[in-house]
């Protein structure tokens, strides 16, 4: 398990600090618990998949209309297994 980044949490966890997306994307690399600190409005899919990757744990600060998305794409690429699938949704 990685330990967290003492300066991200540090930064993030200043009230109104993170105003961007790159701030965001910067600090769950970092520390993916820092996604707590992200605007809701900034919690966009890749960001939120950025910090479930980093540290499991953050899965409980992604939006809820994320959640099962989020928490099945991190387990298929723990699992190493890819469904492609095309504009209709058909598996190829």
């Amino acid at each position: 398990m990685s330990r967290p980044n003492a300066n991200s949490i540090g930064d993030a966890n200043e009230v109104g600090k993170i105003t961007n997306e790159e701030e965001a994307l910067e600090a769950v690399k970092g520390d993916g618990l820092a996604l707590r600190y992200v605007p809701k409005k900034l919690k966009i899919k890749e960001l939120c998949l950025t910090a479930v990757r980093q540290n499991s744990k953050a899965l409980k600060y992604v939006p809820k209309e994320l959640r099962d998305e989020i928490s099945l794409l991190d387990t298929l690429e723990e699992l190493g297994k890819y469904v492609i699938v095309d504009k209709d949704d058909s598996e190829i």
